[in-house]
């Protein structure tokens, strides 16, 4: 089983693991920004769009997050839960859903060590 969980072999589901956690994480960042702006005012206070500037950031921080601390997280959960698997198809899920997910919470894993080691 882990003769296959190859670098060639993975790298192709973590990039569809990254596109869709930071899809998943700007949904959420849309949303968090409409409730802060109704909270705020209502809709005839938000502003129209989100300047280009700030979602570039935002995006190329978020990213970089994904990539950083999503993939090599991914790989090494996945060489922990194959091992427990206990078909080929539990097996294949995983494969594509745990790159998901660790991307998704990359940013939130990233905050976390962050404020462990500032104790």
């Amino acid at each position: 089983m882990f003769d296959l969980l190859t670098l060639q072999w993975f790298l192709p589901k973590a990039v569809v693991g990254i596109i869709l956690g930071f899809a998943m994480r700007a949904v959420e960042h849309y949303a968090w920004n409409k409730q802060s702006w109704v909270k705020a005012g209502g809709e005839n206070d938000r502003p129209s769009a989100l300047p280009f500037h700030d979602a570039l950031c935002w995006g190329t921080i978020v990213l970089t997050q994904c990539f950083a601390v999503g993939i090599p997280s991914a790989y090494i959960l996945l060489l922990v839960l194959l091992r427990m698997a206990p078909s080929p198809a539990v097996a294949e899920t995983l494969i594509w859903l745990v790159p998901i997910f660790m991307s998704y919470i990359a940013v939130d894993i990233r905050e976390l060590l962050r404020r462990v080691t500032k104790v």
